[in-house]
């Protein structure tokens, strides 16, 4: 699913926040 593909992400990015995650993904436009 897309919730364990990017919980995958981000344990590969070290990002351990939701907020961070977001941050990330609006900064690269994944979403």
């Amino acid at each position: 699913t897309a919730t364990t593909h990017l919980t995958h992400i981000l344990d590969k990015l070290g990002l351990d926040s939701r907020t961070a995650a977001a941050t990330y993904a609006v900064r690269h436009g994944l979403v």
